[in-house]
């Protein structure tokens, strides 16, 4: 996954990290730190079960996600987790190579064209390609 993204969306070099965000109940179990809602802290990756969000380090800067502060994508979280018994999400900024982030729908959907994105989601929308 890691490879993919860096190669087909973001057009940037292999060595690359992403960051992943956690159901903050899963942090402490993952990364030995209980939360860290803005990735600021980084932590060793335990076990190999995420290969896509950990550095060449062994470490990743993740982001905590409480049900409280982000209801919607801490049941994205949950959902993913329900189906692969893994508790987070590889995350990275929107945006295509040397393309400032996506700040419009329109900015959304021209990087998707622009990349080999399958999808972006809005609010009550999911637009793919054909």
């Amino acid at each position: 996954m890691k490879a993919y993204i860096n190669s087909s969306i973001k057009q940037r070099e292999s060595f690359r990290p992403f960051a992943p965000s956690v159901m903050v109940e899963h942090a402490e179990k993952y990364f030995g730190i209980s939360d860290s809602p803005f990735m600021l802290r980084v932590g060793p990756v335990a076990g190999e079960m995420v290969p896509a969000v950990t550095h060449v380090d062994g470490t990743a800067r993740f982001q905590t996600v409480a049900r409280k502060d982000n209801l919607c994508y801490h049941d994205l979280l949950r959902s993913f987790c329900e189906i692969t018994n893994i508790p987070m999400l590889l995350n990275t900024s929107f945006n295509g190579k040397c393309e400032p982030i996506v700040e419009t729908p329109e900015h959304a959907l021209c990087t998707m064209l622009e990349t080999k994105l399958d999808a972006v989601v809005f609010p009550g929308l999911i637009v793919m390609r054909d």
